[in-house]
């Protein structure tokens, strides 16, 4: 199974139980996958053509990126969330999905 394969199924899956618990309690609305980035990084750069990729093929999702070299807030709360799902440090590119799952880094082959 492909990495795209994974991701998608895992935000179905986010999606399709986070439209539940919305109907019970109306929350603002998130991205479905916020990514944080640097544009030095060639991995999150990857992580960047990916999502556009995704994108395409699941036009109903909302991608958000947050530059971290241009967004003052974006490391800090990149760093609360990474404590919040138990990782010592952060790093990017770092996809929160569906408000929920934090991922580090980018590999396409996985």
């Amino acid at each position: 199974m492909t990495h795209l394969t994974r991701l998608l199924a895992a935000v179905v899956l986010i999606m399709t139980g986070a439209a539940a618990a919305e109907a019970q309690q109306p929350r603002p609305p998130q991205p479905d996958i916020l990514v944080y980035s640097h544009y030095r990084c060639p991995y999150c750069q990857q992580a960047k053509r990916y999502l556009e990729e995704l994108q395409r093929r699941q036009p109903e999702l909302v991608i958000q990126v947050r530059e971290l070299s241009e967004d003052p807030d974006a490391g800090p709360e990149l760093q609360l969330l990474a404590r919040a799902h138990g990782y010592q440090q952060s790093g990017v590119p770092a996809m929160l999905i569906a408000g929920r799952v934090l991922t580090l880094g980018f590999d396409e082959r996985t």
